[in-house]
């Protein structure tokens, strides 16, 4: 029952922070990062949305500024080398901060895929984006390569699981999930 109730506070705080445009105040922030484990995906939303979109004439004019200087230093770290991911990778690709279910709490990775198909995230692009290689979220996904690329492999099992949840237009195109017309 707990479990349950924190999944579903923890998906509509995602969706609140998503679909507001801007960025938390900072003591939310601040808050977040006392009270929350490291590995939350709602730490990880908070340093995306903050520096994907962060606006500076807002943060200025603020009167979160005289905050600033209490944020928790792991946070900036984090939203500082994501930024600095972003400006080495090879391939610039930012994660979307419309896929939600990448926030959300999930039982299983079949109750993931059912959050992406009623969220419609299954289409156009989305599932191509979530089947390539995701940028490391935290710093310690930066440490061995290797085996992030082998967790980012998407296995024969994951692929059958996602064509048998694609409308069947899409299941008839024997593995080319999207068309040229579709992108």
């Amino acid at each position: 029952m707990v479990t349950k109730f924190y999944r579903s506070v923890n998906n509509d705080f995602v969706d609140a922070i998503i679909f507001r445009h801007v960025p938390p105040a900072y003591e939310t922030i601040i808050l977040a990062f006392k009270i929350l484990p490291s590995a939350s995906n709602v730490l990880d939303l908070l340093v995306d949305v903050h520096w994907q979109r962060a606006d500076a004439d807002r943060l200025w004019r603020n009167a979160d500024l005289p905050l600033r200087t209490q944020l928790p230093q792991v946070f900036l770290l984090r939203v500082m080398d994501r930024l600095m991911w972003m400006n080495c990778a090879w391939k610039k690709q930012v994660f979307p901060l419309d896929k939600r279910c990448s926030y959300h709490e999930h039982e299983s990775e079949s109750s993931e895929l059912e959050c992406q198909i009623t969220l419609g995230q299954t289409r156009k692009g989305h599932l191509r984006h979530s089947l390539s290689l995701k940028y490391p979220r935290r710093p310690e996904e930066l440490v061995n390569t290797k085996e992030n690329e082998a967790a980012n492999d998407v296995g024969p099992d994951i692929k059958a699981r996602l064509m048998r949840a694609l409308p069947q237009e899409y299941q008839e195109r024997d593995g080319d999930l999207f068309s040229d017309e579709d992108l």
